[in-house]
């Protein structure tokens, strides 16, 4: 079964081995499912995982600069200390996440959904986004309607 057949509805989530090998193989790992698995503290810069499922993954101090994460299922991920400066988030799933330590200067936000994502004074946004108003919860947060 090659990558590109992972229905994130449909198939069992890859292994960490296969995550491995497909990255040094140089394939994309783009709308695959990686729900639950532990990414933490690896090097990922400049990855695709557009449209991928990582729901519940611990993905803390891990490197995304410069990713593809558009459309990405970030429910309940451990982003903590993650660096995602200058990645692309645009209408990623962010719901309870966890981003606290988080930096996410120059990060694409737009349409993304961070309804009570966590965050803390060390979280770095993107100039000029609001993230009081984004419903994800922290210090400032503006958590009316």
């Amino acid at each position: 079964m090659t990558l590109h057949q992972h229905s994130f509805f449909l198939s069992e989530p890859l292994t960490l081995t296969e995550v491995l090998q497909t990255i040094e193989q140089g394939k994309s790992l783009a709308q695959t499912n990686l729900q639950g698995i532990n990414l933490s503290q690896m090097d990922l810069s400049g990855i695709d995982l557009s449209g991928t499922n990582l729901i519940g993954a611990n993905l803390s101090k891990t490197n995304f600069q410069g990713a593809n994460l558009q459309g990405v299922d970030f429910r309940r991920v451990s982003l903590r200390d993650a660096n995602l400066s200058e990645a692309n988030l645009q209408e990623s799933y962010l719901m309870r996440a966890d981003l606290q330590g988080c930096n996410l200067a120059d990060t694409n936000l737009e349409s993304a959904k961070l309804k009570l994502a966590l965050y803390d004074r060390q979280t770095i946004w993107p100039e000029g986004f609001n993230y009081q108003k984004s419903g994800a919860v922290g210090p400032k947060a503006s958590l009316s309607g």
